[in-house]
């Protein structure tokens, strides 16, 4: 059976289940699909679980898993244990994984994970950004066939604020044993095969092939027989990547501006610093972000198989902090609507 859905089917299907403002990202392989979310109890994610199974599995390849992650606190994620430390206790599991199973964050090696932070510059000149706010301030309240003039529209306030997104590169290497089964060909007048102690019988030899024996075979044209050979397979999957995520920590197909040195302020901690307030950090730990990169990488789950090594590198963390015009604007019915403006491209953001 193929799979009878692409990835954005799947997604489309998820958002009718769960709550669009809830997804903070939505990632599919071959074998599994992977939500997280937040502001959802366990109570809701296991119904919205249910669901899913019930809609997605029939149409999708065996073996297939949905997994829902919901956003933990910063205190449920642990990258290294310390040395010496007490012996903690179990840390209560925020994932609600179809079939009860469970996926253990690998260790992270940081130790070569070159960090930087990055501001972009602000190209919007005052005159230009004055001309769009008015321009296009009155599309913040009524409809089409209603809007208020321009004249009628206060401008509050008009404030310049810094959304980060932050790009994690690494990779990902899983040395591993998997049982398998692999079929052979045989002559047809073959019964089984021995290998080492393991004795395997030919697949065929059943039914009306059986009763009428090897001429009724050799009448119809069958010289061969099949057998199945269980074995388990030793194998090693690597794969390098990289994630982007705004700073609702929801995952972005590719990062919506270009970096190079015509873009970038010279001092980004200074400018930074100066306008704190209206700075929009990262909103998951640094190892939640990290482990977004994990399961995007990671194609298949340890406990599927019998495990001989892992390992997850971080090559680079960068910061990038991108300049965001935000006008706030009130109606005469004392309304209030936000107009957000690109400081890089000068386009309205929704």
């Amino acid at each position: 059976m193929t799979n009878r859905l692409d990835d954005e089917q799947i997604k489309e299907i998820v958002s009718t289940v769960i709550d669009p403002e809830n997804i903070l990202s939505i990632y599919n392989d071959d074998r599994n699909t992977r939500i997280m979310v937040h502001n959802m109890d366990a109570k809701e994610i296991g119904k919205c679980a249910e669901q899913l199974n019930d809609i997605l599995l029939p149409l999708l390849d065996k073996p297939y898993r949905i997994w829902i992650d919901n956003k933990p606190s910063d205190a449920d994620f642990e990258l290294v244990k310390e040395e010496n430390d007490e012996e903690a206790e179990p840390l209560e599991e925020n994932k609600h994984l179809l079939h009860d199973d469970k996926i253990p964050a690998s260790a992270v090696d940081l130790s070569h994970t070159e960090e930087k932070i990055i501001v972009l510059k602000n190209f919007l000149e005052p005159e230009k950004l004055d001309d769009i706010i008015y321009n296009k301030k009155t599309s913040l309240f009524g409809s089409v066939f209603n809007r208020p003039k321009p004249d009628e529209i206060h401008v509050h306030s008009n404030i310049i604020a810094y959304e980060s997104y932050m790009i994690i590169s690494g990779r990902y290497e899983i040395d591993f044993y998997r049982k398998a089964t692999h079929k052979i060909d045989v002559s047809g007048d073959v019964i089984e095969i021995i290998m080492g102690d393991g004795i395997f019988p030919i697949k065929t030899k059943s039914g009306i092939l059986e009763k009428f024996g090897d001429k009724m075979k050799e009448g119809i044209g069958i010289d061969k027989e099949e057998v199945e050979l269980e074995v388990e397979e030793h194998a090693v999957q690597r794969q390098n990547g990289s994630i982007t995520l705004d700073h609702h920590g929801r995952e972005v197909k590719e990062f919506p501006h270009k970096i190079d040195s015509k873009n970038i302020e010279n001092y980004p901690t200074r400018i930074l610093e100066q306008n704190s307030e209206n700075v929009k950090n990262q909103e998951l730990t640094k190892e939640r972000c990290i482990d977004q990169l994990r399961i995007k990488l990671q194609k298949i789950s340890p406990q599927d198989v019998r495990m001989n090594s892992e390992q997850f590198i971080i090559d680079k963390i960068t910061t990038v902090y991108v300049p965001i015009h935000e006008a706030r604007c009130v109606d005469p019915k004392k309304k209030i609507g936000i107009l957000r403006i690109d400081g890089i491209t000068k386009k309205i953001l929704g």
